[in-house]
């Protein structure tokens, strides 16, 4: 806009202009002039001012359209946008996977999406009260009882698993016909609060969905965790954890309880000859012979291998005798695995809360120590814990303890029991036995080698024995005395071990001693438990020019089928049919069969336990080829052994 022109100048006509009313004189004339020259520069610029002023009025005129156009403009996007996040948020709302219902803060149903319509079947008139009555009415929290109330007492929001029984068609089998199961469905809801000043009087949120596939899947993994998956039994984590649960409704009551622990006898023997399909196969069938024996309140579960417990609640001691020799009973009786007609027994030690302990890890350890007291009493029993047996407890602790040391230091000796040949009648070699001398008492070898076997020592205990052999035969070769081949005992364990002939050839080699001068002597039963182990380290150690030996023939395994499998050269005849000799003619014929047998075989035969002449004389005509026994000398020390092998004469 231009400005507005200054008004055009007045007249000036001095002549005419008047100062009170009368002419101008001209005396006065210039200061006239300069008075109105200055007034009149004041009006031009207040003229001036004036129009700027106006000027400026008209452009904030201006300037105030632009801007409410703007501001109108504004609006309209705000308003646009406004629509847009509205219809976005409904959108979303409608169009989430989970449930969501928007409630005041008297629970008042203020909305409610799809999802949640459907899932929770809300009719368009419900009101929230009703709602949540109804979720309440359907819905079950396993770990709370009022979970509405929960939810909402949770001010900065809770999340709460919910399950609701649903039926579920179950399809036939061939032995079951189709029906109706109840199954879980599962939701997982949660509660946010909200700030009801911003949000117009909303209080609540509520979001729900479905996570019935990730609890089914949690239940597998923890069916997983705390079961057997060959019989599907609970396993040892599950069943401790039934026994704490146990212990803790016991506490300050009356009640009582018994674990029970169960150890199959020669399940081995089943697994490795009939293999372990066939095994696990007899594992399901005891499980189940199990279960029928016990009452439904009974807790079994199978803690790995061949060994099984079970929680007997409420019931005394002699109730809970009669389940376990009913259960010992039931498992003598034949097993038909793949056509096969399977025998096996079992072990049971029993112990009770509170008589014998207070905690799981006393009574898992009590029932534990009365099964392998079961199974040293001749297996297939039933025996309950006593104070007889803690106090062996902590005999057998004392005694593991004092033979780890030994074994440390080397503080195991052998003494040697002479072997003599009845038709050379001369010395034809010895036997090496383990002896240890603790705290002034000989332990027995036989009670030795158990506590080694069951504590896992016999290994490095096997191994110090045929080191100290091996030696005490390269210093008598050293001596020049001749003792013939050295027998050395080999526990199932050595026998198991894949690397023990290798092991055992990289000993002798050093020790320079010759293999031919060794005969390894193994029981039957050693044999038969590791089958296919003890079958190749055999005829590893055959292979080196080792000689093997059957000890106590006749006592072990009842079939003789492995004679034929093994390369075997030496037959021992056990000393339980010597003693008996020559008085007694089942022991007599016992002993001729052998003899026979083994000849037949191309074996040698040794008879062990001679202590009489007579007996040395029966087998001398009866055709034995060695015997050994206190006829001949009891176990000697290396330089009593050396002495007598010098001084050793004929026996006639």
């Amino acid at each position: 806009m231009e400005p507005t022109s200054l008004p055009p100048q007045l007249p000036l006509n001095i002549a005419s202009d008047a100062v009170d009313g009368r002419p101008l004189q001209s005396g006065n004339n210039e200061a006239t002039l300069e008075k109105q020259s200055s007034e009149l520069h004041i009006l031009r610029e207040r003229t001036q001012k004036l129009a700027t002023a106006i000027a400026n009025s008209e452009k904030m005129i201006e300037e105030l359209e632009q801007t409410k156009q703007q501001l109108a403009e504004a609006r309209s996007a705000a308003e646009l946008a406004h629509r847009s996040t509205k219809m976005m948020a409904t959108t979303i709302f409608e169009g989430t996977h989970d449930a969501m219902i928007v409630l005041d803060e008297k629970l008042h149903l203020i909305a409610a999406n799809r999802n949640a319509r459907s899932m929770f079947h809300i009719a368009a008139n419900a009101s929230g009260i009703q709602l949540m009555q109804k979720l309440a009415h359907e819905y079950r929290s396993e770990l709370h009882l009022d979970w509405v109330q929960a939810l909402l007492n949770e001010s900065s929001g809770a999340r709460i698993e919910l399950f609701k029984l649903v039926p579920v068609l179950q399809t036939s089998t061939e032995s079951e016909p189709a029906e109706f199961v109840h199954k879980k469905h599962w939701i997982e809801v949660s509660i946010s609060p909200l700030d009801g000043e911003k949000t117009g009087g909303i209080r609540y949120l509520l979001t729900a969905h479905d996570v019935t596939q990730r609890k089914q899947i949690e239940d597998q993994f923890q069916h997983l965790a705390l079961h057997d998956n060959v019989t599907q039994l609970p396993n040892r984590r599950f069943f401790v954890k039934q026994v704490e649960a146990l212990l803790s409704e016991s506490q300050g009551s009356n009640s009582e309880f018994a674990v029970c622990f169960l150890d199959l006898d020669n399940f081995k023997t089943v697994n490795d000859t009939l293999g372990h399909e066939a095994g696990d196969q007899l594992l399901v069938a005891v499980a189940n012979r199990i279960r029928n024996t016990t009452r439904n309140d009974c807790f079994l579960a199978r803690f790995g291998g061949d060994e099984f417990a079970l929680l007997i609640p409420n019931l005394t001691t002699q109730e809970v005798t009669s389940i376990g020799n009913r259960i010992v009973a039931k498992l003598r009786e034949a097993f038909q695995i793949n056509g096969h007609s399977v025998y096996v027994g079992a072990s049971i030690g029993m112990t009770r809360y509170p008589d014998d302990a207070d905690d799981v890890n006393g009574l898992m350890q009590n029932a534990d120590v009365a099964m392998y007291s079961a199974k040293d009493g001749g297996r297939n029993r039933f025996h309950a814990f006593t104070s007889e047996l803690a106090d062996g407890i902590r005999e057998r602790k004392e005694l593991l303890e004092d033979l780890r040391t030994a074994l440390d230091r080397r503080n195991i000796a052998l003494e040697y029991q002479p072997k003599w040949s009845l038709k050379e009648n001369r010395l034809s070699g010895c036997e090496a036995l383990l002896r240890w001398e603790r705290r002034g008492k000989t332990v027995s070898a036989a009670h030795l080698v158990e506590v080694a076997e069951c504590s896992g020592l016999i290994l490095p205990l096997g191994d110090l024995i045929l080191e100290k052999a091996v030696h005490q035969l390269a210093q008598w070769k050293n001596n020049i005395l001749q003792v013939g081949k050295m027998a050395i005992n080999l526990s199932p364990r050595q026998l198991a071990d894949r690397n023990f002939a290798t092991r055992f050839q990289i000993m002798i080699e050093t020790a320079g001693v010759s293999a031919s001068s060794i005969e390894m002597e193994i029981t039957e039963t050693a044999m038969m438990e590791n089958f296919s182990e003890a079958f190749m380290q055999i005829e590893e150690l055959k292979k080196i020019g080792v000689s093997i030996a059957i000890d106590d023939f006749g006592t072990g395994y009842s079939s003789l089928s492995y004679l034929k499998t093994f390369p075997v050269s030496t037959l021992k005849i056990d000393r339980s049919f010597i003693s008996d000799l020559p008085d007694d003619p089942k022991a007599t014929a016992v002993a001729k069969a052998v003899l026979s047998l083994g000849h037949g075989l191309g074996l040698q035969v040794v008879a062990e336990g001679v202590e009489t002449k007579s007996q040395f004389d029966f087998l001398t005509e009866a055709g034995c080829d060695q015997i050994q026994g206190y006829l001949l000398s009891h176990s000697l020390t290396p330089d009593q052994f050396e002495n007598w092998a010098n001084n050793a004469k004929q026996i006639r």
